[in-house]
């Protein structure tokens, strides 16, 4: 029995020397190149921390920082950043992103944010270059492949996506999807509904008794509509 217990702790020990070898040995077959994060655009109050054990600073124009920089907005504020050398990433108000990760392994660039809550647009001008990037937030993920996209998570509304210009897969606990394309123009998806066209159809309800569900729009097209009803029935009377 002794024996045998012998065995187990050294065939543990020397599985755990071939892990590490491997781990260790791993990084000199990938050449890894830790991207830096730029500060290009601030409005309002925006502040940003190097770390979570770090204190939350000013956010400045030109400011370079690294892996787990994170920003948070206040109210009427934005920031935008960049993360070379084709990815830009704009924080909308009363929000806050992290950048999780943010590496050019073997020339594929690897970008992982992480959202608390808020909106992030991130664009990439994929021009050559293979992305591997997702945003990811409580309720969702959103995994990007050079197009133009934003992910919106504020309780208590539903989580939406919404690509610009090309393909994105959205994951939620229920779903796994993909949307958008080349010349597909802004497709939209969320967690409540099944595809981008359930979300198309619901957008495109117009209830003209509820002037509060009107956007401006909508509501110059029925002001436009009643104005000329009551002028063919002045005219037929």
């Amino acid at each position: 029995m002794l024996r045998r217990l012998t065995l187990v702790i050294v065939a543990s020990i020397f599985l755990t020397s071939v892990t590490l070898a491997q781990e260790t040995t791993q990084p000199a077959d990938q050449k890894v190149e830790h991207l830096k994060v730029t500060v290009t655009g601030v409005e309002g109050l925006v502040q940003v921390r190097t770390g979570e054990d770090q204190a939350w600073q000013k956010a400045t124009l030109g400011m370079e920082l690294n892996e787990q920089a994170e920003f948070r907005t206040g109210p009427k504020s934005a920031v935008r950043f960049i993360i070379p050398p084709d990815q830009t990433v704009t924080l909308d108000r009363l929000g806050t992103v992290k950048v999780l990760q943010a590496v050019n392994q073997n020339g594929k660039l690897k970008t992982n944010l992480g959202m608390k809550y808020g909106r992030t647009r991130y664009d990439i001008e994929a021009a050559g270059q293979e992305h591997e990037s997702t945003i990811a937030s409580p309720s969702s993920t959103l995994a990007v492949r050079g197009t133009k996209v934003s992910l919106y998570d504020q309780r208590p509304f539903v989580a939406e996506a919404v690509s610009l210009t090309g393909r994105a897969q959205f994951r939620d606990i229920h779903k796994q999807l993909a949307f958008g394309g080349k010349g597909a123009g802004k497709t939209q998806v969320n967690t409540s509904k099944d595809s981008a066209a359930a979300v198309s159809l619901v957008g495109s309800f117009l209830d003209p008794t509820v002037a509060l569900a009107r956007t401006d729009s909508e509501a110059r097209l029925v002001d436009t509509l009643l104005s000329a009803r009551r002028r063919r029935f002045v005219r037929h009377r």
